[in-house]
């Protein structure tokens, strides 16, 4: 029987990963092919128990010798090529079989899949970035891979093939932080680079490559010098294009290069007025500048073309799937959050919720707001319609938010759903047992502190509320590792909050930790405890936090009653203005609102987005011109922007 599928690999020192790249393929593969260059740890050895087929390949500096060389080995008819840092998820498998073995094999045709990438220190605190890169296409068709480093597909006469998207995705840890120290990825690829600088000179290709290297590290200002170089002498049919002008217009924005940022926008992505790429950043653009009416008019079309496009074809996007759900969404949530809109809120996390429902931040915002509204049954019902098929781990997940939330009847619901209480963290037991009011309980939880508890800041404040709350010394079980000072400098601050002798210029020390404490207390309904220790760690700066936390979760009166705390000692500082201005604004008050902007672009005049909204809102032209003159002296580039212009 004629073999449907070769996965073709090129690898050196994968032990750490290559064995879940093949278990997660092995049920798909007919074939394959491992390339090995150089290992010198039990790569090979793992990848023998899935195959027979594990050539050795000297390293030359060039991926795609490689590359080629794994492809000169398959007899499948389709091949498929992973790293090893990459998987799939076994339940795709068979939809992906499905999908090749139904396709017609057309004369260079390729097809890219989508890679779902973590960035960051660890899969658990990770960023997830999408892309699409071509790894699948026919065999025996003369296709195979061009220059040594960010190798493209070409055809027999060395010409880029026409791409179609697979409904394929996998999923890369190969950006995470311990991966990438431990491969030093960015000098060995600096030294490719260089050799082929000297051999055969850059095409425009490899200086968008050299700039996603430099992105990758953090170096953006050496990003955009590559990226406009690739821009600048590249054809505008070069498939990766539209990925390179996404990059600058992302750094411009970091830099705050806004009108080089509109002007791509416009050069590049207003061609394709379908898609939601244009509307995203656009949308993020007039956010940026504080114009929300304009930038929710976008996004909502980015979010509604993908939707139209998706009802058509499986490329409803031009670069990443997620300008056309995530980004949209996130930025409206944004928007929402500022304009204190509750239903909005609620739409919004509930649409976000609806592709990732482990996003915890934002399942957050929608139980802090459901809590504020809604009866304790009719939130457990909106939350199960959210996630769907519930796991111990959503169970977890679930009874962590609640207790920090205070709620002591939804967190025991979903307490007594979770079958190992082993699972539960020694944090939530000393939480748990707060909001119960159970002593007992509180100190069965202190026995089962281990060594690697210690340093984790919420058990210490656990300790600490336990000890307000019961006059228990519970303080001397505070548990910390190796950092002494951080250890005295912590015990001597809460044994003087205990012993109420704490001074001012201890709470401007301390001032973080004092707002986590008194701000926790909240949460968790202790307000008796509350009630003291505000009183006792009184200071205009614990003061301006607590409002502002209030404001943010949507304790309107409460945090207007500590504004106006500070307005009456004239302590204010400038995120206090822009709250007050802001709920002038929402209340439909935009005349009342021009004072506290005032106020507050005199405490921050780097703020480019107070100008606009003192701009959109202020009705006396004497006020206008002189914040637009000033605006204009500060930020020439935002006011080049045709819609700064009209204000």
């Amino acid at each position: 029987m004629e073999k449907l599928l070769s996965l073709c690999m090129i690898v050196k020192d994968e032990e750490e990963t290559i064995d879940r790249c093949l278990s997660s393929i092995s049920g798909l593969a007919d074939e394959i092919i491992i390339v090995d260059t150089g290992s010198t740890d039990l790569t090979k050895e793992i990848a023998y128990k899935y195959t027979e087929h594990v050539f050795d390949f000297k390293w030359s500096n060039d991926f795609s010798a490689a590359r080629n060389k794994s492809l000169s080995y398959a007899t499948g008819k389709w091949i498929l090529v992973l790293d090893a840092d990459e998987y799939l998820n076994t339940d795709d498998c068979e939809r992906f079989k499905k999908f090749i073995e139904n396709e017609q094999i057309e004369q260079n045709k390729v097809y890219s899949i989508s890679i779902i990438s973590y960035v960051g220190e660890s899969i658990r605190n990770a960023n997830v970035t999408e892309s699409t890169m071509v790894r699948l296409f026919p065999n025996n068709q003369g296709i195979h891979y061009f220059r040594p480093i960010h190798e493209q597909v070409v055809d027999a006469n060395g010409i880029l093939l026409s791409t179609t998207v697979s409904p394929i995705t996998v999923y890369h840890t190969g950006y995470l932080k311990d991966t990438v120290q431990k491969k030093d990825k960015h000098n060995r690829n600096q030294a490719i680079f260089s050799e082929l600088k000297q051999s055969s000179g850059f095409i425009p290709y490899d200086y968008f490559t050299i700039g996603n290297e430099y992105a990758t590290k953090g170096d953006y200002k050496k990003a955009l010098y590559s990226y406009e170089r690739a821009f600048k002498k590249a054809a505008p049919n070069n498939p990766w294009i539209l990925d390179c002008a996404s990059q600058m217009f992302t750094i411009y924005m970091k830099f705050n290069r806004v009108h080089d940022a509109w002007e791509i926008l416009h050069q590049v992505f207003s061609h394709y007025p379908d898609y939601p790429e244009y509307h995203a950043f656009k949308g993020s653009l007039y956010e940026y500048a504080g114009h929300y009416s304009l930038a929710k008019e976008s996004l909502l079309t980015a979010f509604h073309n993908a939707e139209a496009l998706s009802r058509k074809t499986d490329r409803f996007f031009l670069i990443n799937p997620s300008y056309g759900s995530i980004v949209p969404l996130s930025r409206l949530l944004k928007i929402a959050k500022v304009e204190q809109n509750k239903e909005e809120i609620v739409y919004y996390c509930i649409k976000i919720l609806q592709a990732n429902s482990h996003d915890f931040q934002t399942l957050n915002t929608l139980i802090t707001v459901l809590l504020l509204k809604e009866s304790e049954s009719a939130v457990i019902t909106t939350i199960n319609k959210i996630i769907i098929n519930q796991t111990q781990r959503d169970f977890i997940l679930l009874h962590k938010i609640f207790l920090s939330h205070g709620n002591k009847e939804i967190a025991k619901y979903y307490e007594n759903k979770i079958e190992n209480r082993s699972l539960i963290s020694i944090e939530d037991l000393l939480f748990s047992s707060i909001i119960n009011s159970s002593e007992q309980q509180f100190k069965e939880a202190l026995l089962k502190l281990q060594p690697d508890n210690a340093d984790n800041p919420k058990i210490n404040l656990a300790i600490m509320i336990a000890t307000l709350k019961w006059q228990n010394p519970f303080i001397d079980m505070l548990v910390y590792n190796e950092n002494q000072i951080k250890a005295e400098q912590q015990l001597s601050m809460y044994q003087k909050i205990i012993n109420n002798t704490i001074a001012q210029q201890d709470i401007v020390q301390n001032v973080t930790t004092v707002h986590t404490l008194l701000s926790t207390l909240f949460e968790l309904k202790q307000f008796d405890l509350f009630d003291i220790y505000i009183d006792q760690l009184n200071h205009p700066l614990v003061i301006s936090l607590l409002a502002n936390y209030f404001y943010h979760n949507f304790e309107t009166n409460l945090a207007v009653s500590f504004y106006n705390l500070l307005l009456e000692q004239n302590k204010m500082d400038d995120s206090g203005y822009i709250n007050l201005a802001h709920l002038h604004i929402n209340s439909g008050y935009s005349a009342d609102a021009v004072p506290f902007l005032e106020e507050a672009i005199k405490l921050n005049p780097n703020g480019h987005h107070l100008f606009s909204l003192m701009l959109i809102h202020a009705d006396n032209e004497d006020i206008r011109k002189r914040y637009r003159k000033q605006y204009t002296s500060l930020f020439a580039q935002h006011v080049k922007l045709p819609f700064i212009k009209q204000l």
